[in-house]
């Protein structure tokens, strides 16, 4: 890894790509000052297909914001006349739209909405040489055999990836990247420790490893309305298509496979499925006051300062996906 001009980390996979920019978008903007996030990815809940990046509080009004996490510049960017629909639908002044690719702001209207384009490079310039920047707000200094914190810790690893460049941005393998947030957690608090030991290279052990699991098994997932999602479980139930979306669907084949349950075997065996899936019931046994709940409040202390989109299992977006998950089942 050469970090001569300093880089802002990101994964080379495009679809992990896209989650982790909008977490750094978000957090350069709030550094930044240009904008202030209201609410997060998936945060938001339309009646349209998809989902927003989120809502950023930009030239004294509430914005859409729209993440393109493309390595080269696009005049015609996917789903955008659909986001400023959507804005002027829900009474939104402006879609405000980074790119990690391109140059030079540009603003225009379409309609009641005013579409601001802005390359990320403009408000989040590269770190300083020999250092890459996190979305979780970490910055690491690149040495001899790892990276330094500036907290004291140290994350050693055996061998520092070849990166490509893509203008402030350093993309490196998504599970390097996501064992390296996670190392920062102990780096952060003075601790020297080596990145292969951690999820998911490693098993990180005891209460933290255990909702680190979880957070992954959560991974992407989301839920429509309770009615719709409790419709999608009896069709799955009966073996017929769930009409929910493609990442609903994959979230429910997710929850039945985790059980070795197939569809059509019956709404009892679907039923369990859902009981039994590790993300919701460790959060049945939070709200009840186990211990997971304390070794969550361990984990949020490291990002007690504003974080938009730290690594912290349970956001209130996962959250209320898990209740919805569970009354469903029962009804």
């Amino acid at each position: 890894m050469t970090a001569e001009r300093g880089a802002w980390l990101l994964p080379a996979q495009a679809a992990a790509r896209g989650p982790e920019f909008e977490r750094a978008v978000a957090l350069a903007l709030f550094e930044s000052g240009l904008a202030r996030p209201i609410s997060g990815p998936a945060a938001v809940r339309t009646d349209g297909p998809g989902q927003w990046d989120g809502v950023v509080f930009f030239r004294g009004a509430p914005a859409l914001l729209e993440c393109k996490a493309y390595l080269s510049f696009r005049r015609n960017w996917p789903k955008l006349e659909r986001r400023l629909d959507e804005a002027a639908a829900h009474g939104l002044p402006r879609v405000l739209l980074v790119a990690l690719s391109g140059s030079g702001l540009s603003a225009r209207r379409a309609g009641a909405v005013e579409l601001v384009e802005i390359p990320f490079s403009d408000f989040a310039p590269p770190p300083p040489p020999l250092t890459v920047a996190l979305s979780t707000g970490d910055r690491l200094e690149v040495t001899e055999g790892g990276f330094r914190h500036p907290f004291g810790g140290f994350v050693s690893v055996r061998t520092l990836p070849a990166a490509a460049r893509a203008g402030v941005a350093a993309l490196v393998e998504a599970a390097f990247l996501k064992a390296l947030k996670r190392a920062c957690f102990f780096a952060s608090r003075g601790a020297r420790v080596e990145l292969e030991s951690v999820e998911p290279y490693g098993a990180t052990g005891g209460e933290i490893g255990l909702l680190w699991r979880v957070e992954d098994l959560l991974g992407g997932f989301c839920s429509p309305s309770l009615s719709a999602l409790s419709d999608a479980l009896r069709a799955l139930a009966s073996g017929r298509e769930p009409h929910v979306g493609r990442r609903v669907a994959g979230n429910l084949r997710r929850v039945l496979e985790r059980a070795g349950v197939r569809p059509g075997e019956g709404v009892e065996a679907v039923r369990r499925a859902v009981l039994s899936f590790e993300p919701f019931v460790l959060w049945a046994e939070a709200r009840k006051g186990a211990d997971v709940r304390g070794a969550l409040e361990k984990l949020r202390e490291r990002y007690s300062a504003y974080r938009p989109y730290a690594v912290c299992p349970y956001n209130p977006n996962k959250a209320r996906a898990c209740e919805r998950y569970l009354k469903a089942a029962m009804l």
